[in-house]
């Protein structure tokens, strides 16, 4: 499960839920949520958004906080997926090849 906790007061966030949504038609064996940060972690700080939490058979294998760790590109949040267990390398690359959607 990748967790996106989000701020409508920072742009990056758009980008971040552009390339999940993505992500989210590739990989279709992963759930994608997303929250507001401050609604998920009582005064969760805009300036920590976006964040994406990956979890991986119950526990959190990656966190990924700020715009600068998260980035927005489609290939950086796949890595953290991969990172995490959530899929494997092949299943990255083959999504990446066929654009599977």
């Amino acid at each position: 499960m990748a967790l996106h906790l989000f701020s409508d007061r920072v742009p990056r966030c758009r980008e971040v839920d552009a390339s999940l949504a993505t992500m989210a038609a590739r990989h279709r064996s992963v759930k994608f949520l997303r929250i507001e940060g401050s609604d998920c972690i009582e005064g969760y700080p805009d300036r920590n958004c976006p964040s994406l939490l990956v979890y991986h058979m119950g526990e959190c294998v990656v966190r990924l906080v700020g715009a600068v760790q998260t980035g927005s590109s489609v290939t950086k949040l796949t890595g953290a997926l991969v990172e995490a267990g959530a899929i494997t390398a092949e299943e990255a690359v083959d999504a990446a090849v066929t654009g599977a959607e």
